[in-house]
């Protein structure tokens, strides 16, 4: 978990972090399908990654993965992890209703825990995702 959270925090294209994530994905715990997600968000060449049909695939994989990890009402899952999949599907342009509606109830349940930078990424998500 450790050693594929800085594999992935070493990469800066969205094609090398999805190739890594289509390697490695049914490894992945919640932090390391969080973390892919946001350097696929923060990445220079997300559309053109988006674009391209293999890479398209395994984004729509991790972002199932991530929108079940963060959803689960069992899973041990820091509010930060929250904001940042937010942020990552709005900027995606892949925040759709149902995602976001789940999304906003984990906010909800941890709006004790969000800090300046958390509320403001869900703000931001939410009104990209014009929610």
């Amino acid at each position: 978990s450790n050693r594929l959270n800085k594999d992935l925090a070493a990469k800066w294209s969205a094609r090398d972090i999805l190739e890594t994530t289509k390697l490695h994905l049914a490894q992945f715990d919640s932090v390391n399908a969080v973390t892919a997600l946001h350097r696929v968000a923060k990445s220079a060449d997300r559309q053109e990654a988006q674009r391209d049909v293999g890479l398209k695939a395994t984004l729509h994989g991790l972002v199932a993965k991530v929108v079940t990890a963060v959803t689960d009402s069992k899973a041990l899952i820091e509010a930060k992890e929250v904001t940042k999949t937010c942020w990552a599907l709005a900027k995606l342009a892949l925040s759709t209703g149902p995602f976001m509606d789940l999304i906003a109830d984990q906010v909800v349940q941890k709006v004790g825990e969000l800090d300046g930078q958390g509320l403001s990424n869900t703000v931001w998500g939410f009104a990209t995702a014009r929610i």
